[in-house]
């Protein structure tokens, strides 16, 4: 078996070996997709850092402190910060890379070290996403132990956790250096999450399809409707998420599968794209945060809160932002807190 004609053998290779045999065989064509992978690479930068950025401030600036109270909105922020990690560190360095590669026609350091950066950038993403499907798994299935089980606590110890995972992977995928080595571990951390979060979203979408009746059978009409509606919103988004990360991730994890066992497949188009369906990879950090914004309410008024209190017109007019923002806002709303079968307690707070 192996990865390009005239190249070492697959099972002895490291991702130096391969990338060598690659610009000894193709030249230009190398040189030329490496450019076009890193001006793309560059474009997605600006807009993958503003983005997350935005979607950050309005978490932390929420002048009602309500994104926070959700669990969820905690693991989309860890992963909005994995994000803006992804914009603001490893494009610029993979950038770099490629074209320092294309202007001095060798290698500018050892892939090892982009190998380790591009495994801990990329298995955060998909750990939180693993994380965001459990947590609506939990919250429509046993919505009576939600509040008991899925804790703020808990959740920022799961994100904590996440990223020393991450981190961790990415150093022993760098230490193991070969394709096999470590292409096995990585394709274990895509393949694994990605099989249970199609399971627990499987699960989720037949529950959320059920009555409100039947998925609160011990809550009243009308709160089970309020519940269920809120639910389907969150669930709407997650699976919206898992969707941009299964059309940036699928193509690239069938090419590098191809490229490790296919003997009959044309090389060069394996090559051209690997390289066109690694730039989708970095589409998603781009596309996220803009999901929250759009999607979920109170990031659109939390973010509008945040433009409006940094705005020298609101200075003029010499009025709050968030007194404005407070009277923009629906009145009461009812948030449903579900602590057993037998007590029910509804909480209201501005919307």
């Amino acid at each position: 078996m192996v990865i390009l004609p005239g190249s070492e053998s697959v099972w002895g290779a490291s991702f130096d070996d391969v990338i060598e045999a690659m610009r000894a065989q193709f030249d230009f064509d190398y040189y030329f997709l490496s450019l076009i992978a890193a001006v793309a690479i560059v474009s997605f930068a600006p807009m993958t850092i503003i983005g997350n950025i935005l979607a950050l401030s309005a978490f932390y600036k929420d002048p009602n402190k309500e994104l926070r109270l959700a669990p969820s909105n905690i693991l989309l922020m860890s992963l909005a910060l994995s994000d803006l990690f992804v914009g603001a560190c490893q494009s610029p360095l993979a950038a770099y890379y490629w074209i320092a590669s294309f202007i001095s026609k060798r290698l500018p350091f050892s892939f090892t070290i982009m190998l380790s950066l591009n495994a801990f950038v990329g298995i955060g993403p998909i750990l939180h996403l693993l994380a965001l499907s459990v947590d609506r798994f939990i919250a429509v299935v046993f919505p009576l132990r939600y509040v008991s089980t899925v804790t703020k606590k808990r959740t920022y110890v799961v994100a904590v956790c996440i990223w020393c995972y991450s981190l961790t992977v990415g150093l022993i995928s760098g230490f193991l250096e070969r394709v096999v080595s470590s292409g096995s571990l990585l394709a274990a951390h895509i393949v694994i999450p990605c099989a249970l979060m199609t399971c627990l979203n499987t699960k989720v979408i037949f529950t959320t399809r059920k009555t409100p009746r039947e998925l609160n059978a011990n809550i009243v009409n009308e709160q089970a409707q309020l519940f269920h509606k809120r639910e389907r919103k969150i669930v709407k988004l997650v699976l919206l998420v898992l969707g941009v990360f299964g059309i940036c991730y699928l193509p690239w994890f069938i090419t590098i599968i191809l490229a490790l066992t296919c003997n009959t497949c044309n090389v060069k188009v394996l090559v051209y794209a690997y390289g066109l369906t690694g730039i989708l990879l970095y589409v998603s950090p781009l596309i996220h945060p803009f999901l929250y914004t759009w999607r979920l309410p109170k990031f659109r008024k939390a973010l509008l809160y945040f433009f409006e209190s940094n705005s020298p017109w609101w200075r003029f007019r010499n009025v709050s932002p968030k007194r404005q923002y407070d009277l923009n806002a629906n009145t009461v709303t009812t948030n449903i807190r579900i602590t057993s079968i037998s007590n029910i307690t509804l909480e209201k707070s501005p919307a």
